[in-house]
């Protein structure tokens, strides 16, 4: 399996695995990343898009974004074909970002996981993330109605 950065080839593909996810609307009308924000972040030198290539294609996808005033990286979408589960491609999606993020001056590095998933919670564990307080995730629309 290779984890590589996302190139623009691989666009419709990511934007297909990602809409096909319930998991990334997370409040109805609040979609998944639009083409243009996805081939912005890809464009971006901080914000990065790695992509899992399988001898059958894609069989995954990440997005990083990083905001240089507080040096922190979010992990915004994490995504695996689940048949390409348990072979480490998420940890191998933290550990490219970590390997970039650290060699930029990044502080710190957060991501938001689901109560329920436990396979991304054990696999943040394994690398070295602390799990912070349960919360509510409130999120509002800026555009639009």
């Amino acid at each position: 399996m290779l984890i590589r950065e996302a190139e623009i080839t691989d666009l419709e593909i990511i934007l297909e695995m990602g809409r096909g996810c319930s998991r990334f609307e997370p409040v109805e009308g609040i979609r998944f990343w639009q083409e243009d924000e996805v081939r912005d972040l890809m464009a971006s030198e901080q914000d990065k898009v790695y992509v899992a290539q399988g001898d059958e294609g894609l069989v995954g996808f990440a997005i990083f974004t990083y905001n240089p005033p507080t040096r922190k990286v979010t992990s915004e979408n994490t995504w695996v074909d689940s048949n390409s589960r348990g072979n480490n491609i998420f940890g191998g999606f933290f550990e490219e970002a970590l390997r970039y993020y650290q060699s930029i001056g990044a502080r710190y590095m957060c991501a938001l996981v689901a109560r329920d998933n436990s396979s991304p919670q054990r696999a943040l564990g394994k690398a070295g993330f602390k799990r912070g307080e349960l919360a509510y995730w409130y999120l509002r629309s800026i555009s639009g109605p």
